[in-house]
């Protein structure tokens, strides 16, 4: 849990040092960025694995030609088939995204998902996330999976 918990620390750290010069510059350009923890309705499911919430991290600029930049990271806190805590790592970049009628932002691209399980992870695996200031929903592949609502932390819609 402790290396879990560095892991995700310093994955913010870098996210934040890597924004603050395109924050800086890219005033007018729309994204989303956010960090922190958020749970699944009991019940969810990912392949196979019962999940119970996440960290991430996310940064990413979407343009008005419908391109995307940045970069999302997540850990789904799962259980495995013994019962015992199962990490999946999610990560990956963006390279498309919209501005939703409803002020949400969605992005898309690809993200390589390690299971935690001592498997080979699997690579350009496809994702869709739409980010609120209150919640995610996030698409892996062929999986949707329900809202995550946010627990901790913060989504900030630009």
């Amino acid at each position: 849990m402790k290396r879990h918990t560095i892991l995700f620390t310093a994955s913010v750290l870098i996210l934040t040092i890597i924004l603050l010069p395109v924050s800086t510059f890219a005033l007018d350009t729309p994204g989303v960025t956010g960090a922190g923890e958020g749970t699944f309705p009991a019940g969810t499911i990912f392949a196979t694995v019962p999940i119970s919430g996440l960290t991430f991290a996310m940064g990413i600029l979407i343009y008005t030609d419908g391109s995307a930049v940045g970069d999302f990271q997540a850990t789904l806190a799962g259980t495995s088939v013994l019962g015992q805590p199962q990490s999946i790592e999610v990560e990956g970049t963006a390279s498309a995204g919209v501005l939703n009628a409803d002020g949400s932002r969605t992005f898309s691209g690809s993200v390589s998902v390690d299971m935690g399980d001592g498997t080979v992870p699997l690579t350009n695996v496809s994702f869709t996330l739409t980010a609120t200031p209150t919640s995610m929903l996030l698409r892996l592949g062929i999986t949707n999976l329900p809202s995550a609502a946010l627990t901790d932390g913060s989504i900030t819609l630009q």
